[in-house]
């Protein structure tokens, strides 16, 4: 089938249906944390995440797949301060969540800090591997079409 949109249009409908997408994707994770915060019970939202999720997923494997996840390879010392970020976020719900059904008066703090550290070296791999392997199809194509001139 032949698109009737030239090639401007057509980078555009791209750039809208990536701006469509940050914004239900973020909309997703709203709803999720203000339900949880409201309801408290994971079952409430097991749509909203596994919509999360996949569209995530789906995301971050084509970019890298692609060879577009990032602009260029980055620094161990920005890994590492993605990932202790992202995983700040994650570990401050986390506490909220296991002190609300802990209770008031229970000691959490060993499994907050299991937690922070656990995901902190998830993160930094996962984003290490991400970055290795965009670098890695970044190279084949420019050797790809290095070879073709």
């Amino acid at each position: 089938m032949k698109s009737q949109l030239d090639e401007r249009q057509i980078q555009e409908a791209a750039r809208v249906a990536g701006i469509s997408f940050y914004v239900m994707y973020m909309v997703c994770a709203i709803s999720i944390v203000v339900q949880l915060a409201a309801a408290g019970h994971p079952k409430n939202v097991i749509g909203e995440t596994i919509t999360l999720l996949a569209g995530g997923s789906v995301y971050l494997i084509g970019s890298v797949k692609k060879g577009l996840y990032t602009g260029k390879s980055r620094s161990l010392v920005r890994i590492l301060l993605e990932s202790t970020g992202f995983s700040i976020v994650f570990t401050v719900f986390y506490a909220f969540a296991i002190q609300k059904k802990a209770g008031p008066e229970a000691e959490i703090s060993t499994a907050v800090l299991l937690f922070f550290t656990g995901i902190t070296i998830l993160c930094f791999f996962t984003l290490k591997l991400m970055d290795f392997m965009t670098e890695r199809k970044r190279r084949q194509q420019e050797q790809k079409y290095a070879d073709e001139e």
